[in-house]
């Protein structure tokens, strides 16, 4: 390669000493180069990558396992913890349903793991080898640059958050508290002139929805 002096004047060096960085620079890429096609370097990269493959085939074996005991503990549960969801006289859900519908989402659950698994495993191993270092920066991106884009975004929402969850328990327990006083009136502990009894559960169910609604004006703003 050649240098002219317009190349020192940019760099603010003489054309010398552009010369003789140039010089060093391509002798370290020589000596990196020369250092990554050696056997011993070839059989450290094999062996690592022989290491990462038998470390990945035994967290997927452990996986596995772990999901079929779920399995196990899902089906042996049926009718015991995992019972129908009955709503008053009607029966929603089966026990049979609620544990169809959860070995469903256990299957769903362990097939994500393996790909997250799978996908953490494959930059690595690409980042063994010289001539792959750039794919593994590529996959290692498409995962580093949404999560830190979501972690970024929680965290700028995050006083919203709290703001909101402080609204919704304020809400939550004044409801609680009329729900309270509905019992009461119901009851007939606690009278008021000209209001019957028998209004406390409408009127109860007209100032929830009233409340709600009024919660999800004072939440809105906070949401953008």
């Amino acid at each position: 390669m050649s240098i002219s002096k317009h190349d020192a004047l940019a760099q603010g060096r003489s054309p010398d000493e552009l010369a003789v960085a140039y010089r060093d620079r391509i002798i370290k890429a020589m000596e990196a180069h020369r250092e990554s096609v050696k056997w011993t370097t070839w059989v450290k990269e094999i062996g690592l990558a022989v290491v990462v493959v038998v470390i990945l085939i035994f967290v997927l074996r452990v996986v596995a396992r772990a999901f079929r005991w779920t399995r196990s503990w899902l089906i042996d549960q049926n009718g015991k913890r995992i019972k129908g969801l009955v709503i008053r006289d009607y029966e929603l859900f089966t026990a049979d349903r609620s544990v169809n519908a959860l070995l469903f989402l256990n299957n769903v659950l362990r097939w994500l793991t393996v790909l997250f698994i799978l996908y953490i495993a494959l930059p690595v191993l690409f980042g063994i080898f010289p001539w792959t270092q750039g794919l593994a920066a590529t996959l290692f991106g498409y995962v580093t640059r949404p999560v830190g884009g979501i972690l970024n975004a929680l965290w700028d929402f995050l006083p919203n958050l709290i703001t909101i969850v402080v609204i919704f328990f304020v809400f939550h327990y004044v409801i609680k508290g009329l729900g309270f006083l509905r019992n009461e009136v119901e009851r007939g502990v606690l009278t008021l002139p000209g209001f019957y009894p028998d209004w406390a559960a409408p009127t109860f169910q007209l100032l929830r929805v009233i409340l709600y609604a009024f919660m999800l004006v004072v939440v809105f703003p906070y949401l953008s």
